[in-house]
């Protein structure tokens, strides 16, 4: 008898322990939980302060700032800005900039790490006497966020189209693309960037009809480009990049590719050490002449060159102080770029 009621005071005894554990588990689990939950509304109600200053201080400025309908949400593991609509204008109305449904978000874990979409966005360059307009859809972005610039950026865009509003004329098409990309990457004091665009047409100006090619794709290193972004000049005089690969293909699959070395020094000459290919270069010619009528020997002779080289000829492009060569065939002179 004393046994069992030894044993049974024992087992009372850790029954009464195991629930003493599990009360103080479940009571450091639930304050974990609260804790967490403040500290997320804590910085929502940050991130929403920090937009109102925002606009506030724009508005100082002169311009015109607004985050409609702004929201922190994405708890409990992500943090982000909501708005149905935003717009910012400058002061000196140079540009406008209108957004619907911006939905942005970052871990908690991992805050630097930016993801975005909008549904629409419209930029206005407003300058007289022809405004340009650019507009576009499903847009969707990222990026690692770094001082002084974010270390890498993307964005996406469907259905994106720039028109221009000639003085006292409606507005018209110049440019439209179905899908494109750009990304940018932070490489040392350098910026690497890359460009493409597919399903393109363009109405250019100079000739008056439709031209269409299905894809467009750069991808270029920028010397010094961290500073220069910086900067913002206002010139492209002085500027240094590599052009690992810029090409486009036509609708009709004739297309060319160039790369290499391109600089414009302080006096605003190019130089460039190129390497251009082309596919159907007859077909290239036609259309560049149509574009710049005032070359169109020198690019009819270039053209009748390459085709002679094969289907898919490759020469060197030159230029030194503006004075353009491909092969031993002189283009002619680049004026100087401001």
């Amino acid at each position: 008898m004393m046994g069992s009621e030894a044993e049974g005071v024992t087992s009372s005894k850790r029954e009464g322990g195991t629930s003493r554990r599990f009360f103080w588990l479940a009571t450091g689990i639930v304050a974990a939980i609260a804790l967490y939950t403040g500290g997320w509304f804590y910085a929502a109600n940050t991130l929403e302060r920090a937009t109102d200053t925002w606009l506030a201080r724009m508005g100082e400025r002169g311009a015109a700032a607004s985050c409609q309908q702004r929201e922190a949400r994405g708890y409990p593991f992500r943090i982000g800005l909501f708005c149905s609509e935003a717009a910012i204008e400058d002061a000196e109305g140079r540009f406008a900039i209108r957004a619907a449904g911006l939905r942005s978000a970052a871990q908690i874990y991992n805050p630097a790490q930016i993801v975005g979409e909008l549904d629409t966005i419209r930029l206005d360059l407003l300058a007289a006497p022809n405004p340009v307009g650019a507009r576009a859809g499903d847009i969707r972005f990222s990026a690692r966020l770094a001082d002084p610039l974010p270390e890498r950026a993307s964005v996406t865009a469907q259905q994106v189209k720039l028109d221009a509003t000639p003085e006292g004329r409606v507005a018209s098409v110049l440019f439209e693309a179905g899908h494109v990309e750009a990304h940018a990457r932070r490489n040392g004091a350098d910026l690497d960037l890359a460009v493409s665009a597919e399903a393109i047409s363009a109405l250019p100006p100079q000739i008056g009809r439709e031209i269409r090619a299905e894809r467009f794709q750069a991808d270029f290193t920028v010397a010094d480009g961290v500073r220069l972004a910086m900067e913002r000049p206002q010139s492209l005089r002085g500027i240094s990049l590599v052009i690992r690969d810029l090409a486009i293909t036509l609708a009709d699959k004739a297309g060319f590719a160039l790369s290499g070395p391109f600089s414009v020094d302080m006096d605003g000459f190019i130089d460039a050490k190129l390497q251009i290919s082309a596919r159907n270069p007859q077909e290239i010619a036609a259309l560049l002449a149509e574009i710049m009528p005032e070359n169109g020997n020198q690019i009819r002779s270039v053209a009748a060159g390459l085709a002679a080289l094969g289907d898919n000829p490759s020469l060197p492009l030159t230029v030194t102080k503006g004075q353009a060569r491909i092969a031993f065939i002189t283009l002619g002179r680049i004026p100087p770029l401001n």
